[in-house]
């Protein structure tokens, strides 16, 4: 699945990326790392194992981002995260060798865009959403990769904002790309 928005009365949506070579965690974000000690991650290609589609209806529906009370369907999450015209990975993070998160990245040549991750509602206090973030720039970075493209940023809208706190980065406002630093904001 490919998509671009298209709102003509709307611009809130900028795409944001962070340039990898220059990128460095905040101290909360690396406070972040340091609670996830026991964390084991490995890259793959996407699955729809039964492990997946319940853990990822878990944290749609248990933290109110579900767009309906139907879990979604396993045939539904492939199309949606597994079936894919790219290079795709999966970055599966364990913890005791219990799937605790999973992160979806589509890969280009100077390039990486995290498409969607979900994490296990029970250990929110891991801040494994900020942990997967860090790992997938060092990813990037040891892969020779430039770009890590968060998606889109709204400033209005909780679950998309928190994307604006890694710094640098830049936003595409109106056509251009707008550099943001720590500084700056």
């Amino acid at each position: 699945m490919l998509y671009r928005t298209r709102c003509p009365s709307c611009a809130a949506c900028e795409p944001l990326r962070v340039p990898v070579a220059r990128f460095r965690p905040s101290p909360s974000q690396r406070r972040a790392v340091r609670k996830n000690p026991d964390i084991t991650v490995e890259v793959g290609a996407p699955d729809a194992s039964a492990a997946h589609v319940a853990l990822f209806n878990r944290h749609k529906l248990e933290r109110g981002l579900a767009r309906t009370e139907e879990p979604l369907s396993s045939a539904n999450y492939s199309a949606w995260l597994v079936d894919t015209c790219v290079d795709t990975r999966e970055f599966r993070y364990y913890a005791g060798g219990r799937l605790v998160a999973v992160s979806i990245l589509d890969i280009g040549r100077t390039s990486a865009s995290s498409v969607y991750h979900y994490f296990d509602p029970d250990e929110a206090r891991r801040s494994l959403g900020v942990y997967s973030v860090l790992r997938e720039i060092e990813w990037c970075a040891a892969n020779g990769i430039d770009w890590y493209y968060l998606g889109f940023y709204v400033s209005d809208c909780t679950h998309l904002a928190y994307k604006a706190t890694y710094y640098p980065h830049q936003r595409r406002v109106g056509g251009v790309w707008v550099e943001a630093d720590a500084d700056a904001g």
